[in-house]
Formats: structure tokens, sequence, C-alpha cells
């Protein structure tokens, strides 16, 4: 469904990438941790009735419940995921979302701090889980963080629907984030 668009005005960077091979993994010391938090940030849905069950934790359920900030659901996916052990923690963003505002949004909501994020994750080049990245560069300003993507997260891609629509999904690109870097 999703393929690489190339022709007149499509662009193509190349990103050069490095595979770890079997040597280099066995090398790769992973520390034990004592629990592993997943909040999920944002999703495709939400149903702010289902309660609490078993590993899983919501947001309570209140009395003034529409008179708070609610969360918000879009197309798009982000988890925040916080590592804890040896008497610390260490915190993840997977994934960004679609838009600059709803991860953002969700993580003021549920109470969650973005500055204690120390590396973002994007899994794939989808606008879908990098488009909030933009939002997550503005609110944390000037920080040296790790971005983990996969180098093919830069190729331009295309939704061709069975009517014969075909709809651009423009990657992310690092002017915006430079841009916005360059006024800070």
């Amino acid at each position: 469904m999703c393929e690489d668009r190339v022709g007149a005005g499509a662009t193509q960077t190349k990103v050069s990438s490095t595979t770890l091979s079997n040597e280099s993994m066995s090398h790769l010391h992973l520390r034990p941790v004592d629990r592993v938090d997943v909040r999920i940030v944002v999703d495709n849905f939400i149903d702010i009735l289902l309660p609490s069950v078993g590993p899983a934790t919501r947001p309570p359920l209140r009395w003034d419940w529409s008179e708070r900030p609610a969360l918000v659901a879009e197309h798009g996916y982000s988890l925040l995921l916080s590592f804890h052990g040896n008497g610390g923690t260490r915190s993840v963003l997977y994934d960004a979302g679609l838009t600059p505002a709803a991860a953002l949004h969700n993580l003021d909501v549920l109470g969650l701090q973005l500055a204690e994020v120390e590396t973002i994750v994007l899994s794939h080049g989808h606008a879908d889980h990098h488009g909030g990245l933009l939002g997550m560069v503005r609110r944390l300003g000037r920080k040296r963080m790790s971005l983990i993507i996969h180098p093919d997260a830069w190729r331009n891609r295309k939704i061709v629907f069975p009517s014969g629509v075909e709809m651009h999904l423009p990657p992310q690109t690092v002017e915006p984030l430079n841009m916005r870097m360059s006024k800070l």
C-alpha cells in the first residue's frame, strides 16, 4: 500500500545505515531493569469509560470529568516507556503521533514530563508516527537528546486507494526542525 514516489517534484535522500551483525550484537550489553512502564500517549481510539483492569491503569474517572482537559485520539501512535532499575528511571518516547499538538496535549493531561525523556525513537517514516516530532522540538528547545530512526524514514511514500486516487505521504524533513532549533 505504501511505496516510494520518484518523479517530478520528488526528492530522494540518501541515508547511510548501519546494520548490526550477530557479532556486534554479542557485544551489546543490556542492563536488567526492575520494571518497565508503558504509557500510551497517542492512539487511534479512546474510551474514557474503560476501567483499570489487571496491569492496565487508566486515568481515574471523576465526577467533574467534563470540566477537565480530556485525552485526544488521532490517527497516530506514541508511547512513553519508562525503565526503572538501579535506583533510577530512564525514559524513551517511542513515536510522536501525527500532529504536533496531540502527544503534547495528552502528556500534559496525564501529568507526564517530556523533559525527562532521554531518547526519541521513530519506528518508521509514516507521518502518523513522526508528525508530532516538531511539537516535541518546540517544547523541549535546544536539548541534546538521541533520536533513533530507521534510515528509510526519510523516503517519499504514497498511498494508492482502490479507486486509483493517490495521496502523497511526505517524509519528515530536517529543515523545519533545523529552522526551529536555529531560533532558540
